[in-house]
């Protein structure tokens, strides 16, 4: 019975040695000692290259031996049916008996490329970011019925391109972002639909609130149960500018946001039946939540 388990390991480390050496190769690195985390961290398709690339030829060991390898699932056939390959479970299996910090190697993976990206640290925002949230917040986007479409006619979008270059001058004006081109540079696309197609990380440097929909619809999502979150408008405002409100600045965001949903609501929201926050009320709950900044 041992001389069949030393076998049975025999063939899976030489199956794992040569993976290791696949995934060095690709990655250059193994991802917290683990063969494991490593294949679960690349592509699909680069992981299905890699576990067919390490298989060898059944037909080289005894059959029962392949059997009660299969049996235990620590391998598999490949396409063809005439070689085998690691699973999950032969890979884990032994990670977990040969190294003795197999789990939490694993679990620290998990942690550091899954879960610290989302909550602790959350880094600044670009000024591309900053100026496409002060956007949204000035025009009002705070439902999925006052979105910016990308979806919509070039004029449209010509029409929030104004309101982002707007948010931009005055973001640089008031030294809260530095003067630079905020527009990817991306063959014929409209600059309006290159920034909000690669303003990815916003949704989690917003706790969720910049909401992507479909592809094309992107909006601040703050209207909860027939009101917006005014905390949220806080937040969003806290983002941007950070520690830099002052009074008199809090004075010229307001008027600037006034200007902008007044002034610009009508070119870039073609049902405005359903746009319904261009009124003194949500002008009200705009300057409520700089000021609390301020004066909480």
């Amino acid at each position: 019975m041992m001389n069949m388990e030393n076998r049975e390991i025999e063939i899976l480390l030489n199956l794992y040695e040569k993976a290791k050496n696949e995934c060095l190769r690709f990655k250059k690195k193994i991802i917290n000692d683990s063969i494991l985390l490593t294949l679960i961290m690349i592509t699909t398709n680069n992981r299905y290259r890699i576990l067919n690339d390490i298989s060898i030829p059944f037909a080289v060991f005894p059959m029962d031996l392949i059997n009660r390898l299969i049996n235990k699932n620590y391998i598999c056939y490949t396409d063809d049916g005439t070689r085998i390959t690691l699973t999950a479970y032969g890979i884990w299996y032994l990670e977990k008996t040969r190294k003795g910090e197999a789990i939490e190697n694993l679990i620290d993976g998990f942690q550091q490329e899954y879960f610290e990206k989302l909550f602790s640290k959350i880094k600044p925002l670009k000024p591309e970011e900053k100026t496409v949230l002060l956007a949204l917040l000035a025009a009002r986007t705070f439902s999925i019925n006052s979105a910016v479409d990308l979806n919509k006619s070039d004029r449209i979008k010509d029409s929030w391109k104004i309101i982002i270059d707007l948010a931009y001058n005055f973001l640089n004006k008031h030294k809260i972002i530095e003067n630079q081109n905020i527009y990817p540079k991306v063959g014929n696309e409209h600059p309006v639909e290159a920034i909000f197609r690669r303003a990815n990380y916003l949704t989690a440097k917003t706790r969720k609130i910049f909401s992507n929909q479909g592809g094309s619809n992107y909006f601040l999502d703050l209207y909860k149960e027939e009101k917006v979150d005014i905390a949220g408008l806080e937040f969003l405002f806290k983002t941007i500018f950070a520690d830099k409100l002052d009074i008199a600045l809090v004075d010229e965001v307001y008027k600037f946001c006034c200007s902008i949903s007044k002034e610009k609501s009508l070119h870039v929201f073609d049902e405005l039946e359903k746009h319904i926050f261009a009124t003194h009320d949500y002008d009200e709950l705009i300057k409520e939540s700089l000021h609390n900044l301020v004066f909480k």
